[in-house]
């Protein structure tokens, strides 16, 4: 939600009635690193809990100055 907020924020100087659309949302473990931080967990050591999130977004909107539409995924 704070992308989509930024990304609104950052356009609407040069473009009107933008859109955003939340178009993907993907979650990544690695699952090799589960399987040897299991491993860790057994001999006492810490989990890890590393994560990676990507974001899309569908942004539109229309020029202030020239009047065309412009479309992007962000």
């Amino acid at each position: 939600m704070a992308s989509s907020v930024f990304v609104r924020h950052t356009l609407n100087a040069v473009y009107a009635d933008l859109q955003v659309e939340l178009h993907r949302v993907d979650v990544q473990t690695p699952s090799s690193r589960v399987t040897k931080a299991t491993e860790r967990m057994e001999m006492g050591g810490k989990l890890s809990r590393e994560k990676s999130v990507f974001i899309g977004l569908c942004v539109r909107g229309i020029a202030r100055v020239s009047g065309g539409v412009g479309e992007w995924e962000v």
